[in-house]
């Protein structure tokens, strides 16, 4: 449809009411300014699927609204909300639950937060008009005792919570106690959309089932996770497992870590060729998983993934028989070892001292162990004997993957 000018008006110009008081003549208005408006809504409401109705002056909204829902694919806007229409449900569920689609059979399932796929929620049903409510206000009386302004989750079992379950989905926020303002994350797993205050001074999010904190000694964060507290200020740890001190650094505390070394004396030990001696360190500097037995020496693997080992062992008491010297480090299936030397060879004057070192990434399964193996050659009389303390024999090792 174009613009149509008053009679002799030229293009675009506007029309002027008459005024005799004034001497103003009023625009001629043409044919064509009346017909065309009117041929045009009446077509936009022909095609909508209307018929003209000269009682029902609310049909150009009617028809807008159907043609977008059209183009759109079987979804309205009302309510201030966006509402799929002329939908199908599987048996069970009702009015205000929360559903799903399901794909295999082409209709609505009921949603249930029980780690699946189930816990994919798009919206909430609406069985009585055949229509679900995908974002924005529902209807009145679609959902029931709620509290007003409280977030809502999808629950284990399919329901509307405020405790959100382990595997949680944020559904929305309760408009009134019948109304809920819709608004589905089903990959949020409860992470919350803002900040409240808690009543006393401190601001507050949901995260992964926890809360995040800000309060006067910095930023913690307790969440559900491995990650139970985090200190962005000062070196504050509040029963959480990592910290953030205030230049960056940051600790796990249970990330499997540690180093240990000989205390005790060991002298005339083991490991004669081909036996191999495994050292038994017996004091902790630290180990943060107590993952160390300090009678043996071994490591055990308190979780899967891939681990570090250092480990130096210093010998003393050689003499020339003792042409080669072996440091190894043994676990569960790999056995990597450290260069073959000559200690007798190497020993310093006056201490005759030789230190061997040995270190390795290696891929350890939860349940794997892990030791410092020694092996001198030629040795018929277990001469050999270990310098002690923390600076000469050691094993660290942490979990880095």
């Amino acid at each position: 449809m174009k613009y149509v000018p008053p009679v002799g008006g030229a293009a675009g110009a506007p029309y002027v009411d008459a005024s005799p008081g004034l001497g103003v003549e009023g625009d001629a208005v043409p044919a064509a300014a009346i017909e065309a408006p009117l041929r045009e809504i009446d077509h936009t409401i022909t095609v909508a699927g209307l018929t003209p109705n000269p009682a029902d002056l609310t049909q150009l909204a009617q028809a807008i609204q159907a043609l977008i829902a059209a183009a759109i694919g079987g979804l309205s806007v009302k309510q201030k909300s966006v509402i799929a229409t002329a939908q199908t449900f599987a048996p069970g569920v009702a009015n205000g639950d929360p559903v799903r689609w399901d794909a295999v059979n082409t209709r609505w399932a009921k949603a249930q937060a029980d780690g699946t796929t189930n816990d994919l929620g798009l919206g909430i049903a609406d069985i009585t008009n055949a229509e679900v409510v995908l974002y924005g206000e529902t209807r009145a009386g679609l959902v029931a005792g709620l509290t007003p302004g409280a977030a809502y989750y999808l629950s284990a079992t399919g329901t509307l919570v405020t405790n959100p379950a382990a595997d949680a989905v944020k559904v929305g926020v309760a408009k009134s106690a019948t109304a809920l303002y819709v608004d589905f994350d089903p990959y949020q797993r409860g992470i919350g959309a803002g900040l409240e205050d808690d009543g006393v001074g401190n601001l507050r999010a949901k995260l992964d089932g926890g809360t995040l904190v800000r309060s006067g000694s910095g930023l913690k964060v307790n969440p559900d996770l491995s990650i139970s507290t985090l200190v962005t200020s000062g070196n504050e740890t509040v029963g959480g497992n990592l910290t953030v001190n205030g230049v960056g650094g940051i600790r796990a505390a249970n990330k499997p870590a540690f180093l240990v070394y000989r205390n005790a004396a060991a002298n005339g030990v083991a490991g004669i060729y081909p036996n191999m001696y495994t050292v038994p360190f017996d004091k902790a500097v630290f180990d943060q998983t107590g993952s160390v037995n300090l009678s043996t020496g071994i490591f055990t693997a308190p979780v899967t993934g891939l681990y570090r080992f250092s480990s130096s062992v210093a010998i003393n008491n050689m003499t020339s028989v003792h042409t080669s010297g072996f440091l190894q480090l043994m676990t569960s299936g790999q056995n990597p070892r450290a260069a073959q030397v000559n200690p007798y060879a190497m020993r310093d004057v006056p201490d005759a001292m030789v230190a061997l070192y040995i270190s390795e990434l290696l891929f350890l399964n939860s349940g794997d162990t892990a030791k410092v193996g020694l092996m001198v050659g030629g040795d018929t009389a277990n001469n050999i004997n270990l310098y002690v303390g923390a600076q000469f024999s050691r094993f660290s090792g942490e979990l880095v993957g």
